[in-house]
């Protein structure tokens, strides 16, 4: 069986999480049947082509007392392909709710500059292959980061300046592989479980590797299990966390891609500076589904993540609720 679980973020910054088995060789895409039983589902991918479905994400992040919520809707459509599928994706809209005015649309007016339609390719079994066109459309999407924040570096101090400058060399260099995983966290829901075979009582356990946006990867755990089999929907779980020593002994690989170094000396002790700083840290995710068995696309979709950092009176903890449901 396969499964992916690029929405799952990662403790350290916004990569996501590779896809945890390979993509198996198929025919072109035959319209079946789900075989179902009681204590069991195998979810086959059967989406509705030619179909608009809209859907709406919401995030709502809670932070030193404080709860921001933001949200996007996007419509859906799915055509057949050589060989699988094509999915395409259009954002309609989006919105936060802060508090602040100048941030809350500073964010909606960069959220509407980088709004932008693309398509997906995926293979038989609802496997993601990879987004069409996905060098000239990440090429596009950096020109526009880079204009905005030159806008607002202008009569600002040249710490601030420097600050823009830092924040969209992030996007410019940014490993190719991170930002795939980026730009596909909020479709991996709808398709995480098509192709899926489990039966209760019996979860999936795997080890995954995602990447780091400075190099390298970090280990997860993850454990998926049906719930329970009711009408034409599979509920399923998935419970992931970040290993202890993943944290507090970062890879001598990722401490050269940091630093640019095979370890040792100053820029090696700075890095584990920084890990001691993170002693304490724990990241979790826990997740829940409601997958349709006739089309293998997940109507519903709620994921609570927890990072806790520090130790004593600075010890702080983070709430990150994502959902995402279908509307029509």
């Amino acid at each position: 069986m396969k499964f992916s679980v690029r929405w799952l973020a990662a403790p350290v910054a916004a990569a996501m999480v590779l896809v945890a088995a390979p993509p198996q060789a198929t025919a072109a895409p035959a319209r079946t049947k789900l075989a179902a039983q009681q204590q069991g589902a195998l979810i086959l991918f059967d989406p509705p082509l030619g179909q608009t479905l809209r859907y709406r994400w919401e995030t709502v992040e809670e932070r030193r007392g404080a709860t921001t919520t933001s949200w996007e809707v996007s419509s859906l459509r799915f055509e057949a392909a050589e060989d699988g599928y094509r999915l395409f994706v259009v954002p309609e809209s989006s919105g936060n709710d802060i508090a602040d005015p100048a941030r809350k649309a500073m964010l909606e007016h960069f959220a509407e500059l980088t709004r932008r339609p693309y398509s997906v390719r995926l293979d038989a079994e609802g496997q993601m292959l990879g987004i069409e066109n996905e060098e000239a459309l990440w090429a596009e999407l950096v020109r526009t980061i880079e204009a905005a924040y030159d806008d607002l570096a202008t009569g600002r101090t040249p710490e601030v300046r420097e600050g823009l400058r830092r924040l969209s060399s992030v996007f410019r260099d940014m490993p190719a592989e991170t930002r795939r995983n980026m730009m596909l966290q909020g479709i991996g829901p709808l398709v995480e479980f098509a192709g899926t075979e489990t039966r209760t009582g019996e979860p999936i356990d795997a080890s995954i590797e995602q990447p780091a946006p400075f190099g390298g990867t970090v280990r997860r755990n993850v454990r998926i299990t049906l719930e329970r089999v009711q009408g034409d929907l599979a509920h399923l779980s998935i419970f992931s966390e970040v290993p202890d020593e993943e944290i507090a002994a970062p890879p001598a690989r990722v401490i050269g891609a940091v630093t640019g170094e095979s370890g040792g000396g100053d820029a090696e002790a700075r890095i584990r500076a920084l890990a001691n700083e993170a002693e304490g840290l724990r990241n979790e995710t826990r997740a829940s589904f409601r997958v349709r068995l006739d089309t293998g696309l997940t109507e519903e979709m709620r994921s609570t993540e927890s990072t806790v950092a520090g130790s004593g009176e600075g010890r702080e903890r983070v709430l990150k609720i994502v959902t995402m449901r279908r509307l029509d």
